[in-house]
């Protein structure tokens, strides 16, 4: 048999519809941010500082935390006394308004670890 071409589709695509943006809730936008606090890495969910401190962002959500320090590595090629970074702690868990806060773990760097409940930054 003879191989028929296919007809060709005379509809038109239909408009696209112009979506109206949803209303932008009161609570602040919470975002996904790997940033550096002095010797702590962290990364995780944090909001905007807003009205007390703009431009920043405060750790709230659930996020891990890296505490790094710096040791001395020695000076095996030079004079200088080179510097490399270790991990001292790693805690991984809920934070409230830039502080540990509820469930989470903290890890030492020499095994140990701690798995509870943190009430402002503590252990509790």
């Amino acid at each position: 048999g003879t191989a028929m071409a296919p007809k060709k589709k005379v509809e038109e695509a239909p408009p696209p519809v112009e979506e109206k943006e949803p209303e932008e809730p009161e609570e602040p936008e919470v975002f996904k941010k790997c940033f550096r606090i002095g010797g702590q890495l962290y990364y995780g969910d944090c909001k905007a500082g807003g009205k007390a401190r703009p431009g920043t962002f405060i750790r709230h959500g659930f996020g891990r935390q890296v505490d790094l320090a710096a040791t001395p590595a020695g000076s095996r090629f030079s004079d200088e006394t080179a510097y490399e970074t270790v991990v001292t702690g790693i805690y991984e868990g809920s934070w409230d308004e830039d502080a540990m806060s509820g469930q989470g773990t903290y890890k030492w760097s020499d095994g140990s670890s701690y798995e509870g409940h943190f009430e402002n930054g503590q252990q509790s």
